[in-house]
């Protein structure tokens, strides 16, 4: 049995249509803001939530470049 994280299925299974990227990756950035804004304002907290940040929402960028052609 093929796993359904490849989108396929095996004979006679149906398989849903995976959601388009952008929503998900969009819901992703969403997610990762809020815990980003209630971490401590200390120079630590600051510095790992501009982190966080970056590379959480990063998908989204590269994402809509690699759709862009």
């Amino acid at each position: 049995m093929r796993s359904q994280s490849d989108g396929q299925a095996d004979e006679g299974e149906a398989v849903e249509p995976p959601e388009e990227i952008q929503a998900r990756t969009y819901r992703l950035s969403l997610r990762i803001v809020k815990p980003v804004r209630a971490m401590p304002r200390d120079l630590a907290g600051v510095v790992l939530g501009r982190q966080v940040l970056r590379s959480g929402t990063s998908i989204g960028a590269s994402c809509e470049e690699a759709k862009a052609g």
